[in-house]
């Protein structure tokens, strides 16, 4: 598990990345405003993948300080900046420390990863600002990260590996797991069977289809498919990893299919059955003599496996001012690649066969004192002079991440301090 530690400039490249950063700024906040089209804080949307899908690279998005649940995923080129008040019109007005007052919150609710990057990106691509809580996932519960993703000043924990989460491959079940609920798990099947089929026929074929083994598919209800209709912020999150599940398994998309469900309804007066239409994207009922595809489920006690990197999973990537603690189901870090590690407290960092990276957290205006020290300074991410001392130092009444240096003879430390309210 190879990790490389880095010296404070990265640390300040991946700086220049968000203050340089071209193209659009969108917004997002927990509350609908105004027009929702996320073009101003006045106007912000709360739906924060639609409106990450949405942009190209080299845009920004800013979002507002509260908690969003789902399960998200990187877009390549899109800069995302939690941690704001909703008000700021300059990145330098924003002021962030490693605690769930000071940053946006994004929650898997026990049921998603919380974050995903789901290829190496070309383009560095940085999410600044964050608490990633309540992932459950195989592994990287928090975060699976890879090649050009950049996590900054952002707080990993309560995460759990080892469960399997909502658009995972569950292989030995047969499928992608689509709900949870409790300890059960709705497996959606990789497979289609047949091509089109009239409802009555449907059913029949699904009685006899064993799928991976197992002989207990049958056609899905209208809750259990219409969970992946993207009507709302879950059924977004959860037909898109579906999707990039699929995508991944090599298995046959959803997305341009009309799917039958269990249901039965009433159509035009005529028999009828539930369809999900993943074109269109809705329900509705069918007379049950026209022909559809069929997607059998199963349900199966919630899949468990060996845990790993239960806050972050590193096929490389960065982190940079990140702390990492309180993780369940494996080790707070695990790294199969080149993970560069940014922080300016080299005796803080711990490699991933520990609890990750660890901070001295300071309350609002004490005293540090600094034995031996001759000079003293305080400066921002930024680089930014925020006050100078000797062998005692009052630190700012702004809550924040903050770089201590001192120099005590010849020699020069320097440490990466949080500092609460």
């Amino acid at each position: 598990m190879p990790i490389i530690r880095t010296a404070l400039t990265i640390l300040f490249l991946c700086s220049a990345l968000l203050a340089n950063a071209e193209g659009q700024r969108r917004y997002v906040s927990p509350t609908l405003g105004g027009l929702g089209d996320a073009s101003s804080w006045e106007n912000a949307s709360p739906h924060l993948q639609k409106v990450i899908d949405a942009c190209h690279a080299g845009d920004t998005v800013w979002v507002a300080k509260g908690t969003y649940t789902g399960g998200f995923v990187m877009r390549e080129g899109v800069t995302v900046i939690g941690g704001f008040e909703g008000s700021e019109t300059q990145l330098e007005e924003r002021r962030v420390a490693l605690d769930a007052d000071s940053l946006s919150v994004l929650s898997g609710g026990g049921k998603y990863r919380v974050l995903l990057q789901e290829k190496a990106f070309a383009i560095p691509t940085v999410w600044d600002g964050f608490m990633l809580t309540g992932g459950v996932a195989s592994k990287g519960a928090g975060i699976w990260l890879r090649e050009g993703g950049v996590m900054r000043n952002s707080l990993i924990e309560d995460n759990t590996a080892g469960k399997l989460s909502i658009g995972e491959l569950a292989e030995a079940e047969g499928g992608i797991v689509i709900s949870i609920a409790a300890s059960k798990a709705c497996i959606l099947s990789l497979e289609e069977i047949g091509r089109n089929y009239q409802h009555e026929r449907a059913k029949e074929v699904v009685g006899s289809y064993e799928g991976a083994g197992h002989a207990d598919w049958r056609l899905p209800t209208a809750q259990e498919l219409r969970a992946l209709l993207p009507t709302s912020d879950a059924g977004y999150a959860t037909l898109r990893l579906t999707s990039l599940a699929l995508d991944a398994s090599g298995a046959s998309p959803l997305e341009g299919k009309r799917c039958w469900t269990s249901n039965s309804a009433s159509s035009g007066g005529m028999a009828g059955a539930g369809c999900c239409d993943f074109l269109c994207m809705q329900y509705f009922p069918l007379n049950i003599y026209q022909y559809n595809k069929v997607r059998p489920v199963r349900e199966c006690p919630r899949p468990e496996v060996e845990g790993a990197g239960a806050g972050v999973y590193a096929e490389g990537g960065c982190l940079a001012n990140c702390l990492v603690q309180n993780n369940q189901g494996g080790t707070d870090i695990e790294s199969t690649g080149t993970l560069l590690i940014v922080d300016s407290d080299e005796d803080a960092i711990r490699l991933p066969a520990a609890t990750g990276t660890m901070r001295r957290v300071w309350r609002a205006g004490e005293v540090v004192e600094l034995k031996g020290a001759s000079l003293s300074a305080l400066y921002d991410t930024f680089g930014k002079t925020v006050s100078k001392g000797t062998n005692r130092l009052q630190l700012p009444s702004v809550p924040g991440l903050y770089i201590l240096r001192w120099q005590a003879g010849e020699n020069t430390s320097s440490m990466k301090i949080s500092v609460i309210p």
